[in-house]
């Protein structure tokens, strides 16, 4: 029995780390939080830093970059003051909440397969 497990394990992990590693990169989406972002909005003034709907396809990275003294809600995604965040997509997804970087305080993030 054991000896199964390990010939599972011996052929199986090549196979997902070949098929992984044959994909390619991706686009990398980068948007960045000004400093002073939290003051402009908490002002009544719109900010454009990035869309309320990004449409990625997988393996496409997402990088949000604060250079803001305040902390910023991107959906799920929590961005610290001077904070760089990374995300890479290896699942189609449907992603919506809360975004302080919007007036509408909303973002819709929608994963698809790659074409």
């Amino acid at each position: 029995m054991l000896f199964l497990a390990a010939a599972v394990v011996f052929v199986a992990v090549p196979v997902v780390a070949a098929r992984l590693v044959s994909q390619p990169a991706g686009t990398e989406y980068v948007f960045e939080i000004p400093a002073g972002t939290a003051a402009r909005l908490a002002a009544g003034e719109d900010v454009d830093v990035l869309p309320a709907e990004l449409d990625l396809a997988l393996r496409d990275r997402l990088v949000l970059l604060n250079h803001d003294d305040q902390a910023h809600q991107v959906g799920p995604f929590r961005v610290a003051p001077g904070e760089r965040l990374e995300r890479r997509f290896s699942d189609a997804v449907s992603l919506s909440g809360y975004c302080s970087l919007h007036t509408g305080d909303r973002i819709d993030i929608e994963v698809r397969p790659a074409s």
